[in-house]
């Protein structure tokens, strides 16, 4: 793997081990000695493209690496980038990082692959917004926006007529343990600490009010084992507010509370037994966010609404202000291009802006159009999809009646692939009866939509 030893007495073996899976201190201490952030293995790789193999910490790794003089685009022999080896694992906080450092996304390997473009492979990355959400929101001015959203102020008891927050806010060491995205613990002086578990969504999970109970539940466990700091006189755990921020372009429908998700008590008695846990919900496509001038996440959060009126100057705002070294208004518009659903690789024009000088209104102009096409095709697929919908119905309705279609239809509404919905109109044409039919979709015995008479 190349030369065995550099300045600083490490060998590249024993870097590229570093920045895989040394803790981060130590890890950013190694590429940070003169010389250790531009070595390369045998195969080309940087130290860089090893370290995109790693989750935490790597964006401070990709930082250090980039001011220690590595060249942020250089391809290994494949011509892949780190940037390509971020897509392929996929990393998306290695992504937005070297992003964030002027990595170019259309840079292309020997098989005319551009990173970019291997985010909608099924290998890559589904959907970026989430590890971009968490990279954008891991800024000390990001998160205080991101509060100042939510209702937080009149729902903490005793503080509820402050205006702004007091203390300071950090990621909690629980936030891996949990699963979740975003877990903030919020110090006060004189004052209860409150703890903020946030999730960033690009479609709708219906099972959120589940999910966000039981984070509750494991962090206050979690709390009261491991961050006595955290308990109360009295014994009680901070305040635990749940949160979704949803960007998909269909409403958040799913239940906000996870009562709503269980059986309630039959007698009046028992109504103080119910279980309840409800979370709050930013969805970014229906706020209005100019209310909010000065506040950076509803500047980010207007850029991912897409309306062109708006987001050459919602990018400014942020660029604005967030003090950040290497962001640029051009990265904000790219990145909300591909939170939005854009394949800039298709739009040859965008890439030539990219590429070149930062040309912020033709690129606008370019995003526009880009935006406009893929809305009209996503209208043309929705429209496809509702006819076949109305097909299956009918189909089901001249083969029983139409009381069983009109059952059918929440099941075929849910429903987005082709496949699916062809697959309830095989199961009607080969079942005996109503009957089988709707106990194969599991609406009889008491389940679903069947069981109401």
């Amino acid at each position: 793997m190349g030369r065995s030893r550099r300045k600083g007495g490490f060998g590249i073996r024993g870097l590229v081990a570093a920045v895989k899976g040394h803790p981060v201190g130590t890890a950013v201490e190694l590429v940070g000695r003169n010389g250790n952030a531009t070595v390369r293995d045998r195969r080309g790789r940087t130290l860089a493209h090893h370290a995109v193999e790693r989750r935490e910490g790597v964006r401070e790794i990709i930082l250090a690496l980039v001011a220690g003089g590595l060249d942020v685009d250089a391809a290994d022999r494949d011509g892949d980038t780190a940037l390509h080896r971020a897509a392929f694992v996929p990393n998306p906080a290695a992504f937005a990082a070297l992003v964030e450092c002027g990595a170019r996304p259309h840079a292309r390997n020997v098989r005319g692959t551009a990173a970019l473009g291997v985010l909608g492979t099924p290998t890559g990355l589904a959907s970026p917004y989430d590890g971009i959400a968490k990279f954008i929101f891991d800024h000390q001015p990001m998160k205080w926006g991101l509060l100042e959203l939510m209702p937080a102020v009149g729902v903490l008891g005793e503080d509820a007529t402050v205006e702004r927050f007091d203390g300071e806010m950090v990621p909690h060491a629980l936030s891996h343990r949990l699963r979740s995205d975003m877990v903030l613990v919020l110090t006060r002086r004189d004052a209860r600490p409150a703890a903020f578990i946030i999730e960033f969504q690009s479609r709708v999970d219906k099972g959120m009010a589940e999910r966000i109970a039981a984070y509750r539940i494991e962090f206050a466990r979690g709390v009261r084992r491991n961050h006595p700091e955290l308990v109360g006189a009295d014994g009680r755990v901070p305040f635990i507010l749940g949160a979704v921020v949803h960007a998909g372009s269909e409403p958040w429908n799913a239940a906000t509370d996870s009562a709503a998700l269980m059986d309630r008590p039959h007698s009046p008695d028992l109504e103080a037994y119910g279980i309840s846990s409800r979370y709050y919900v930013i969805d970014v496509q229906r706020t209005d966010f100019s209310r909010h001038p000065g506040n950076p996440a509803a500047a980010y959060f207007r850029l991912l609404q897409g309306d062109p009126a708006d987001m050459l100057r919602a990018a400014r705002e942020l660029d604005a202000l967030l003090p950040l070294d290497r962001y640029s208004a051009l990265r904000h518009l790219m990145r909300a291009s591909m939170l939005l659903g854009v394949d800039i690789g298709k739009h040859p024009e965008i890439e030539k802006v990219l590429e070149g000088p930062p040309e912020m209104s033709a690129f606008a102009e370019y995003l526009n159009n880009a935006l406009a096409e893929a809305k009209d095709a996503k209208a043309e697929a929705e429209a496809a999809k509702a006819g076949e919908r109305k097909l299956v119905s009918d189909v089901i309705a001249l083969r029983f009646d139409r009381t069983i279609a009109d059952r059918i239809r929440p099941i075929l509404e849910a429903m987005d692939d082709s496949e699916g919905i062809y697959d309830v109109r095989s199961r009607a044409l080969e079942s005996a009866s109503a009957e089988e039919f709707l106990s194969q979709l599991g609406l009889l015995n008491g389940h679903g939509p069947a069981a109401k008479n």
